[in-house]
């Protein structure tokens, strides 16, 4: 190869792009307490099973619909 010409080698694509300087901002952090007031709930009383009740609840529907292929359902 040239001096005129760098090798290409892996990666080169990514490293020459811009990448975005941002940093977060306090409007950027999510606030589980504002916007998921039920995920505080769970917090602070240190009691998962109903939740996990409910995922679990939810997953079981899901895969029911999945293997049946009700689209109208879903």
């Amino acid at each position: 190869m040239s001096d005129k010409f760098q090798p290409f080698t892996v990666g080169d694509w990514y490293n020459r792009q811009s990448q975005p300087s941002s940093t977060p901002t306090q409007d950027d952090q999510i606030n589980f307490e504002r916007t998921y007031p039920a995920f505080q709930r769970y917090l602070t009383t240190e009691n998962f099973s109903s939740l996990f009740q409910k995922c679990d609840n939810t997953c079981t529907e899901l895969d029911r619909l999945v293997r049946t292929d009700s689209n109208d359902i879903a």
